[in-house]
């Protein structure tokens, strides 16, 4: 009976005195699972208009069938308004068809001349030939010249004739 006498003691001390003083933080729980992704926004607002692109002036073609050695040489020029220039050029050949293509702006190397380089071997060799054709601007006319150090035809040039198209 004295130990329950001192038991009802004992509460009835700690039930008077109130709560004791708060203890220190416990260490931090782990993360939760992700949450659900949220939905999406409005749409922003429409962009102001870009800048009005290049369009095509003129534009040039130049054949001329190079009977000798057994092809066709074409070169095409598109000019545009802001100075750039299209070329693309191609050799027809019993071997197969090639094709070449620059686009140049105006202060690029070779726009003042629509340069276009094509590979295509002539000769037997078939060991990196390649045409350079040009265009001349103030007579409207196109050359091309064959490139391969160890061929015969090293440095043969060629004139094509030219027409203006609207």
């Amino acid at each position: 009976m004295k130990n329950l006498i001192r038991a009802l003691l004992m509460m009835l001390l700690l039930a008077a005195c109130g709560p004791g003083a708060e203890g220190p933080q416990g260490p931090a729980g782990k993360d939760g699972a992700q949450g659900a992704t949220g939905a999406a926004g409005p749409t922003g607002a429409q962009g102001t208009a870009g800048a009005a692109g290049s369009t095509m002036t003129t534009s040039y073609l130049c054949m001329t069938d190079v009977a000798t050695a057994g092809l066709l040489l074409m070169h095409k020029v598109y000019d545009y308004t802001d100075g750039s220039v299209l070329a693309t050029c191609e050799v027809f050949m019993p071997q197969g068809t090639f094709t070449g293509l620059n686009l140049l702006k105006a202060s690029q190397a070779g726009a003042a001349t629509a340069t276009c380089i094509v590979g295509a071997d002539i000769d037997a060799s078939v060991n990196g030939g390649y045409w350079v054709l040009y265009f001349n601007r103030a007579t409207k006319a196109s050359s091309a010249t064959y490139k391969d150090p160890s061929s015969s035809a090293n440095n043969m040039t060629v004139n094509l004739a030219c027409t203006a198209a609207p």
